[in-house]
């Protein structure tokens, strides 16, 4: 995502959140604990035979990737709803014009900052030989650990419940996939599965609304069922 062109039009902003929420269905759609998901509960209520379980397990990813792949993809949604927002979700550079946004920058570690800001102090250096260049913003993004941070405003304009924070905050510290207890090969951590439903209901009501509210404005993209994407389940 150009650090230019997505805070310059609606149009732009609007293509930049559509591939940010397509990138982010694709990224939770491929973690295995998640396709497989409606059978790792189905372990869990001891439905199959140990034989069985033993398959399903089987075609499972390392935690690790799939834990990726759900961090990622939830970094891509948020950064897509702040976006949305208005706000910037590229790093504010402190040293840029001589240290006038230095404050911003700081800012930014607790708080988003909305795009009018930016183009308030940088003016008409936002567009150079024709292109968009826009020199307060670095290349890189904003990180997750940012954005799931109960201490910032992150928390607040994104309306995180705790529930979903802590669920990512499992998955991606502890990149734990599935869990066996000790005693029963064929028994599921409870607390692993609540979190990949909690995730999986997270992704469908977040993402998409949102994703259908901007293909509508657009009638190429509205009418090609090629842009479809179904809920996940």
């Amino acid at each position: 995502m150009a650090e230019g062109a997505c805070y310059q039009h609606r149009s732009f902003r609007d293509m930049a959140v559509f591939s940010l929420l397509r990138a982010a269905h694709r990224l939770f759609s491929s973690a295995t604990v998640i396709s497989n998901l409606e059978r790792l509960i189905g372990i869990r209520e001891q439905k199959y035979s140990q034989v069985d379980t033993f398959g399903i397990l089987l075609t499972l990813d390392p935690a690790y990737l799939d834990a990726f792949r759900i961090a990622t993809c939830f970094e891509n949604l948020l950064k897509a709803e702040l976006l949305d927002f208005g706000y910037v979700v590229h790093m504010i550079d402190p040293k840029a014009h001589g240290c006038r946004f230095r404050q911003l920058a700081e800012l930014q570690k607790k708080a988003p900052v909305r795009a009018t800001c930016i183009r308030q102090i940088e003016g008409h250096s936002w567009r150079r030989n024709g292109e968009f260049a826009i020199a307060s913003l670095k290349p890189v993004t904003i990180g997750l650990p940012l954005l799931l941070d109960q201490k910032t405003a992150y928390y607040r304009s994104l309306r995180l419940s705790q529930r979903l924070v802590e669920a990512l905050q499992r998955t991606r510290k502890e990149r734990n996939a599935i869990h066996f207890i000790a005693r029963d090969a064929r028994t599921i951590n409870d607390r692993v599965i609540e979190d990949y439903i909690d995730l999986r209901e997270a992704v469908n009501r977040r993402l998409l609304p949102r994703y259908e509210r901007i293909r509508a404005r657009y009638k190429h993209i509205a009418d090609n069922t090629y842009w479809n994407l179904a809920a996940i389940s």
